[in-house]
C-alpha cells in the first residue's frame, strides 16, 4: 500500500466515523467543503459509501474487502 493509498483510507475513515457519530446531513456537510476538488469529492463519496455498506463505520484501521460475488466464481 502506497502512502497516498493509506491516507485516503485513514480520510474515508474519519468521514465514516463522522457519519455514524453525527448523521449523514453532516456527513454532506462536510463533502460539500469548497476545499474539496469534484474528483477528490468523487473518490471519497465512493468509497465512503461502499465501506459504509460493508460496515465499516471508522474504527481505527479497518478497512472492508468486498466479498466476490458467487456468480464470479468460475469454479
Amino acid at each position: 500500500m502506497t502512502q497516498e493509498e493509506y491516507r485516503h483510507q485513514c480520510e474515508v475513515r474519519v468521514y465514516l466515523y463522522e457519519r455514524s457519530q453525527k448523521g449523514k446531513d453532516h456527513l454532506r456537510k462536510m463533502l460539500s467543503h469548497p476545499k474539496l476538488s469534484a474528483q477528490r469529492r468523487e473518490r471519497l463519496a465512493n468509497d465512503i459509501w461502499e465501506q459504509w455498506k460493508l460496515g465499516n463505520r471508522g474504527e481505527h484501521g479497518c478497512w472492508k474487502k468486498p466479498s466476490l460475488p458467487q456468480l464470479d466464481l468460475d469454479i
